[in-house]
């Protein structure tokens, strides 16, 4: 009987701290550009790969204390995956294309999501997924002030610091600063506002739990939206709104009518209060947009961001995860390419080849998805798999560290609106009146 307890307090004990680990690489991940920007020089390097160390000293720390943890096939994926990028890597140092640093931060770039995946599947459960939600839509809040007085200020005001001493580089007709936010370049805000945007949506639409909460960050979310001068997140808003009317088609009740109309009326009534009091910026971004749209072939953009790989150069090699990154074009010279499959390629070559078909895979299969399950799967699930479709064919996962953190949060999301938390067949039955059901028994202790 005091083992069964133990074993069940030790089950508890390590989902709280699991979700104490996860809520803390979300927080790291929006917040810790601000200590990038406004802290110390010193600390700009130390946030740059903060959230990491602490998920790795994490895995080590349950690890050792041999807590209880799940078993999933996830673990030899992200293992094989290292040591594929890893020997590939060393041969293109013993090449001359890439030197150790980058080669490091390139495969931080390709397994982060990974990373944080295989942990939140170990130790955590579904429990945590309200937790996340919550969170976002209070980084959502706090968020909104900053941009608000980013794209008030001028460019290089300290509230539009990019790093340490460093003003805005994104900058619309009249001065109009393009925000960033917390984080240290427009893309982080984007990544971020497509993802609260999703999890709010579809609290507000279908969800019972903090409704307020959730409304109050979407009217922020919209607001920062509008104002945030990015093409990205008016795509991505598009998106949501289509697969919100068509879940609720499929699923068609007077009350999902209502909340899918309210939702609707009140975000249109914030946007037009928004051109009221935010004329100047929205018009700098209309400007941008014209701009671009006679400068550029939009629609030809979007097809080479998607097929674009296809006919791309490609070096059967490659020369090595990284290299033509944003950093890798700092150290190495090399041109950065800006389109995540065609990085794949130039960087793996017939390994980055395979893998922007599995990148396209994934976003067919995430539609198919939606498509199919509209009607039953959970509402959260279907909105993150929306904005997945979103970033696998237009956005990319490998670039910066905040687009990278956001996918890993988002696969987590994904993975926590799942099944995955099922109890495998064979696992010890639960212990009568126990509230831990959804991690393995636990493997023999250590240390």
């Amino acid at each position: 009987m005091t083992r069964a307890v133990s074993h069940e307090t030790l089950e508890i004990v390590t989902r709280i701290a699991a979700r104490r680990v996860v809520v803390g690489y979300l927080v790291l991940w929006v917040l810790e550009g601000a200590a990038r920007k406004w802290g110390p020089g010193a600390l700009d390097e130390v946030f740059y790969i903060g959230r990491d160390v602490m998920l790795v000293g994490a895995l080590l720390a349950f690890y050792i204390q041999g807590l209880p943890r799940r078993r999933h096939p996830w673990w030899p994926l992200l293992w094989a995956g290292a040591l594929i990028l890893g020997i590939h890597g060393a041969i293109a140092m013993i090449l001359g294309t890439i030197d150790p640093m980058t080669l490091a931060m390139g495969m931080r770039g390709y397994l982060s999501g990974l990373m944080l995946l295989v942990f939140t599947l170990t130790y955590a459960d579904g429990s945590i997924l309200d937790t996340l939600t919550d969170a976002i839509a209070i980084l959502a809040l706090i968020s909104l002030p900053i941009v608000i007085t980013q794209v008030l200020s001028a460019p290089d005001a300290v509230i539009n610091q990019e790093t340490v001493a460093e003003s805005a580089n994104f900058v619309n007709g009249d001065g109009v600063v393009r925000p960033s936010g917390t984080f240290t370049a427009p893309m982080g805000l984007a990544s971020f506002i497509s993802l609260g945007l999703a999890v709010s949506v579809s609290r507000v639409t279908f969800g019972t739990r903090r409704r307020t909460l959730h409304g109050f960050a979407l009217g922020a979310l919209a607001l920062m939206s509008a104002i945030s001068g990015s093409r990205t997140i008016a795509i991505v808003g598009v998106a949501l709104v289509v697969v919100l009317l068509y879940i609720a088609a499929r699923r068609f009740t007077v009350r999902s009518a209502m909340a899918v109309l309210g939702m609707l009326t009140a975000v249109g009534v914030g946007l037009m209060v928004a051109n009221r009091v935010f004329a100047t910026v929205l018009e700098a971004f209309s400007d941008r947009v014209d701009q671009a749209s006679k400068q550029e072939d939009s629609g030809g953009r979007v097809l080479d961001s998607i097929f674009g790989f296809i006919t791309s150069p490609m070096d059967l090699w490659g020369a090595g995860a990284g290299a033509y990154s944003p950093l890798g074009s700092q150290r190495l010279g090399t041109s950065w390419e800006e389109v995540d499959k065609d990085k794949y390629v130039a960087e793996l070559g017939v390994l980055g080849y395979a893998l922007a078909f599995i990148a396209l895979a994934g976003a067919v299969w995430a539609l198919l998805h939606i498509i199919v399950r509209g009607g039953s799967a959970p509402p959260d699930r279907l909105m993150v798999l929306a904005i997945l479709a979103s970033t696998l064919l237009f956005v990319g996962v490998t670039q910066q560290p905040s687009t990278q953190g956001g996918f890993a949060i988002m696969v987590t999301l994904l993975v926590l609106t799942g099944r995955g938390f099922d109890p495998p067949p064979g696992d010890a039955p639960e212990a009568p009146g126990s509230t831990a059901r959804t991690l393995a028994a636990p493997g023999p202790r250590r240390g």
